[in-house]
């Protein structure tokens, strides 16, 4: 009997998150629409487009052009059926800088499209231990060059970030050169609960810190995860 209301209390929790995040990323598209003419949602870490899906409900397509970026060739072939003249897929790993990088994780898991595969080799040791020499060479492509070629043509810039741990690699590199602030809103899931005990505590300690350099340069953020 504990067991059952400990289940039903989980459902009842994630449905009530669900419907809080639902009402706040409404509001937020809404203030946001009315602050310029020209808008771009840029999806790092696509995987089979469930974020695009949810987004799109509220940064409508009649407004929004979009970019889905994902480095997971297993989850190609379902993103290609979501573009067209308004959606633009990128079949690359978001990074600090152009040229390739080993991706880890796919083999690990029984899900072929691998949400949990990574550029970093300890992602998700939580929950298994990744075989090193088993990996993919994947394309990266620079986050900080793409916002600075996009913001020309785009007055608004959202981004939405679930990158599978590589966010402690990007999210600096972008807040070095400065290109943070060419964003006006980011939605972001950290990783950090997903490595070992031992360590979360220290990427709890980064994601604090990136979160208030984030709100201090004016750009609006959420965890979306």
């Amino acid at each position: 009997m504990k067991i059952l209301i400990y289940k039903i209390k989980k459902i009842i929790i994630k449905r009530f998150k669900n419907i809080y995040l639902e009402i706040k990323v409404w509001f937020i598209s809404r203030q946001i629409i009315k602050s310029g003419k020209t808008f771009l949602f840029i999806d790092c870490g696509s995987n089979l487009g469930q974020g695009f899906k949810f987004f799109r409900k509220y940064f409508t397509l009649d407004i929004f052009d979009y970019i889905l970026i994902e480095p997971n060739p297993n989850c190609i072939k379902e993103l290609k059926k979501l573009t067209n003249k308004k959606i633009t897929l990128i079949q690359k790993g978001v990074w600090s800088s152009e040229g390739s990088v080993k991706f880890y994780g796919i083999s690990e898991t029984n899900n072929k499209y691998s949400s949990g595969g990574s550029f970093l080799q300890n992602h998700n040791s939580l929950w298994y231990k990744t075989n090193k020499e088993n990996y993919h060479e994947l394309n990266t492509i620079s986050l900080s060059k793409l916002l600075k070629e996009k913001k020309d043509n785009y007055d608004v810039i959202i981004l939405k970030m679930d990158i599978e741990s590589s966010e402690y690699e990007v999210l600096p590199s972008i807040i070095k050169d400065k290109s943070i602030d060419l964003i006006d809103h980011i939605f972001i899931e950290f990783h950090g609960k997903y490595f070992k005990i031992k360590d979360q505590l220290k990427y709890q300690k980064i994601e604090q810190e990136l979160k208030k350099i984030i709100k201090s340069r004016g750009v609006g953020f959420t965890n979306w995860r």
